[in-house]
């Protein structure tokens, strides 16, 4: 998409005062003539010899003109101005104008409206183009700059579209609008466009349509392909402008456009389409600039707000997808690394990093709803190995469901290693890393039940048979065999506040955490069969992980 093309400082055909327009019933269908009348009108309005005309009186008598007629009309009487006076958008018809004369009282609010469900059904019905549009919401302004420091055209654009209100046509406008903006960030010139793809997220998020933003991004990537590179190259541009957005919301009433695209793709159902763009953004997620999801200012820990709409995502209909592709046992070699590197290591990498701001992120709040979501997937690959009866994945196997959980586990062992664990979040980051090996050592009970004495050697191992840690497993399950949501979690709490008591080196409480959390993903994994040779699947997941793990080392080196 070009540029909008700048109309120059034309000017204003000269005028001679001429007749007021005749008057008519406020309720009737204008008729050509009397639009173009009440047009010729507006235009002689603060029309002065010698000196510079009154733009101020004209928007004023524009307002109240558009303010007496039907929707129709007010499309009408746009195309008739403009079509009168080529020049108006660059002289007269300017949003801050408008903005002004209504901030100072001379244009109701009634005009303010009108003036703006005229304007986007002139852009719905193709009488003011997108190059048109742009010039009037004063985009050229914003679009090579974050929001807070384009404050006032931001502010402006937004309170103007709100009055549109949320009829079809206004809804019509921020969709097709939105996807023009979004579009600039396949252009040769994006780089000029910065924040373009932001604003087409700030617009979408305005409507009352919560799928917009996804409907947005969806529509852009089909009408160019649809391929992985098109995709990759839109998420990318809505994360660098992430960064400008985020650092406005304080001063202008900015969205984070990433994170509202995310909510969006999570309330989208259950497809291939829909699957592979969640996908997409996971992998993204670890890809991207490092600013737009960890604060370089807070030691690199997540920013909230994408961890909580990831969290989401990973929750949603599409957290299965999401886990199966990231756990795809691809051994073709990679760019990046040494001579060794294959993508399973890049795969695992990028399941860590989204673990890490999720599931592992004791700053999250959306923790547990990221783990439940890990926790169902790891359940089905150990009831497959386990052998119980049920539905499962087409395609799931054997040499799947293992290579799945070696993933699983290489990327758990990954993500402690990169999570933030200072002395100021200790408590929470123990507390999220207790949260893991006991949910994912509870995947290995069969249907998923929470019978914890069928695993509670196995849960004593992962933690490393710790005397202290051992004695509440056992006290827990004192008083049954069976323990509910409320006695896991505070099980998970006991725990976690045990091994923090013990735990003064910080180094140690890191490496200790990460063989916690490998063991919990091989926990309660039964015995293999003959065909395997006689080893165990635990043997065979836990060769897995170990296989990950050099893989990771060779992608980064």
């Amino acid at each position: 998409m070009s540029d909008p093309a700048l109309l120059g400082p034309l000017a204003s055909p000269a005028r001679f005062p001429t007749s007021p327009a005749a008057p008519f019933d406020v309720a009737a269908a204008r008729t050509d003539a009397q639009i173009e009348d009440t047009a010729r009108a507006i235009l002689d309005t603060g029309d002065r010899w010698l000196i510079a005309d009154d733009y101020d009186a004209r928007a004023v008598h524009f307002a109240e003109e558009m303010a007496g007629l039907a929707p129709a009309d007010q499309t009408r009487l746009v195309q008739e101005v403009l079509r009168q006076d080529p020049g108006a958008l660059a002289s007269w018809m300017k949003l801050d104008i408008v903005d002004r004369m209504q901030a100072e009282g001379r244009i109701s609010q009634d005009g303010y409206e009108a003036i703006a469900s005229g304007f986007v059904e002139a852009y719905n019905a193709g009488t003011l183009d997108q190059a048109q549009a742009e010039q009037f919401l004063q985009i050229g302004s914003m679009i090579d700059r974050a929001p807070g420091i384009a404050d006032q055209p931001f502010t402006q654009m937004q309170d103007f579209l709100a009055a549109a209100g949320s009829t079809d046509g206004a809804e019509r406008f921020r969709e097709d609008f939105a996807e023009a903006l979004l579009t600039r960030a396949l252009s040769d010139n994006a780089a000029w466009a910065v924040h373009a793809p932001g604003l087409a997220m700030q617009i979408a998020a305005g409507s009352n349509d919560p799928d917009m933003p996804a409907n947005v991004f969806n529509d852009v990537l089909e009408a160019n392909g649809g391929g992985d590179a098109t995709r990759d190259t839109l998420l990318t541009a809505i994360g660098e402008s992430t960064i400008g957005f985020r650092n406005s919301q304080g001063v202008v009433d900015a969205v984070n456009p990433l994170a509202t695209l995310i909510d969006s793709v999570a309330a989208q159902p259950d497809t291939t389409q829909w699957n592979d763009i969640a996908v997409g953004i996971a992998r993204y997620a670890e890809s991207g600039n490092d600013d737009v999801l960890f604060d370089f200012y807070n030691d690199d820990a997540p920013f909230a707000d994408t961890a909580g709409a990831l969290s989401g995502l990973l929750a949603s209909d599409h957290g299965d997808a999401m886990l199966t592709a990231l756990a795809s046992w691809d051994s073709r070699a990679v760019p990046q690394g040494n001579e060794h590197a294959q993508q399973f290591g890049a795969n695992a990498i990028q399941l860590g990093n989204l673990m890490r701001i999720t599931a592992m992120n004791p700053d999250n709040p959306g923790a547990q709803q990221a783990m439940d979501s890990i926790q169902a997937w790891t359940q089905v690959r150990k009831d497959y190995l386990n052998g119980v009866e049920g539905t499962y994945p087409d395609g799931l196997d054997v040499s799947t469901a293992r290579q799945q959980l070696g993933i699983l586990g290489g990327a758990a062992f990954d993500a402690v290693q990169q999570m933030k664990i200072d002395q100021d979040n200790r408590a929470a980051a123990t507390q999220a890393l207790v949260g893991f090996v006991v949910d994912i050592g509870l995947a290995a009970v069969p249907g998923g039940g929470k019978i914890s004495s069928l695993v509670a050697g196995d849960l004593k191992s992962a933690f490393g048979n710790n005397p202290a840690v051992d004695r509440l497993i056992d006290q827990a399950l004192s008083s049954g065999d069976t323990l509910g949501a409320s006695a896991v979690d505070q099980l998970k709490s006991d725990i976690a506040a045990a091994l923090d008591d013990q735990q003064a080196d910080l180094a140690l409480l890191r490496t200790d955490a990460s063989h916690f959390v490998t063991d919990a993903v091989i926990g309660g994994l039964s015995g293999g069969t003959q065909a395997d040779g006689g080893q165990s699947h635990r043997d065979i997941v836990e060769g897995h992980i170990q296989n990950v793990q050099d893989d990771i080392r060779d992608n980064r080196s």
